[in-house]
């Protein structure tokens, strides 16, 4: 507990009053084992203590805190608050002498204290004495609960403060989260524009005209197949174009169809004559590899026939199968090569 610093004291002729830090020990503890109702108030707790035993116990009299008063007389024990005294007053008698503290907001309440190992002119000293030090106690508790409830009103707002900033990086936060979840909305929606727009081709004509299978004039064409080779150790070499192998074939200029699949195969044909322009300009923009050797690579012309399926109308789709579309590019390779390169 901070360490008040009392108003001297007066010389009394008889009273026993003793002032921090001059208290003795057995003094002290004599007071608090007797009549200090308070097990929280330690001997470090007293400013201010009177002694109205005969052998010097302490086991009655008057005990003061920088908050609180004890005491002990004939009459029993008491205590009260410090802040609750309005004034002090005494009468002087012939065997004891009497002290009130007249409680504060109260008529005719008061603490009723008797000393018998005083002189009357003691206990006259003592009511002035004990006058200046409650006045000086109220005035620097008022001054110390000001300035607890400053720091109380000081600490709200600071953790209002931090409340507040807190409340403002998340609000910031979900701002940021809202603007990144519309700009990946907004992404994703100029993607799909541009997949949509990719897929969109313009025909020449109409993409519902079909060339009529008995406009496709029938001859003999030689194709070659692709072969593979196995190497000494038993691996697979790049894939080759093998001997010639004569198959009755349709063929519309540069473009060749099975005989069995006519009727199928000429819709397909009609499609790709009157969008070829449309059709190879997408497969350049497409980034897919389509130099002349590339083309010899089977692969590369399955992802070709993929890429060209998604452009058929479904007129075309209905007779017309990706496996369907990736033989047909096969079989018609070096057209394809012709127009792309």
């Amino acid at each position: 507990m901070k360490n008040k610093n009392l108003p001297p004291s007066p010389k009394f002729s008889a009273l026993k009053l003793y002032l921090k830090p001059y208290i003795p020990r057995q003094k002290l503890r004599g007071a608090l084992e007797s009549y200090v109702a308070d097990e929280n108030v330690e001997a470090d707790d007293i400013l201010l203590l009177t002694d109205d035993t005969v052998f010097g116990s302490a086991k009655r009299g008057l005990v003061f805190t920088n908050k609180r008063f004890f005491y002990w007389d004939n009459n029993g024990s008491g205590y009260g608050s410090i802040s609750d005294i309005n004034a002090i007053d005494v009468e002087p008698g012939t065997l004891s002498h009497d002290i009130y503290f007249k409680y504060k907001g109260e008529e005719n309440e008061w603490w009723h204290l008797n000393f018998t190992q005083a002189r009357a002119n003691d206990i006259k000293l003592l009511k002035k004495y004990l006058t200046e030090v409650v006045e000086q106690l109220q005035a620097e508790n008022i001054e110390e609960d000001v300035k607890v409830e400053e720091e109380i009103v000081e600490q709200t707002q600071k953790e209002q403060a931090q409340f507040d900033e807190e409340q403002l990086r998340l609000e910031i936060r979900k701002q940021l989260i809202l603007e990144e979840e519309k700009r990946k909305f907004e992404e994703e929606q100029k993607q799909k524009a541009q997949q949509q727009a990719l897929i969109e081709i313009e025909p020449n004509n109409s993409v519902n005209t079909f060339v009529q299978p008995g406009l496709i004039s029938q001859q003999l064409v030689k194709s070659r197949y692709i072969g593979t080779r196995i190497n000494d150790d038993g691996s697979p070499e790049p894939r080759y174009l093998g001997e010639p192998i004569e198959e009755d074939q349709f063929n519309t200029g540069d473009i060749s169809i099975n005989a069995g699949n006519q009727d199928t195969q000429s819709s397909l044909i009609s499609f790709l004559q009157n969008n070829s322009d449309g059709i190879i300009a997408k497969l350049k923009d497409s980034g897919l590899s389509l130099t002349a050797s590339a083309l010899q690579n089977d692969e590369n012309i399955i992802r070709i026939a993929g890429f060209i399926y998604n452009f058929l109308p479904m007129p075309v789709r209905f007779f017309v199968s990706v496996n369907t579309l990736e033989q047909f590019l096969m079989n018609n390779r070096q057209w394809l090569i012709n127009k792309l390169n």
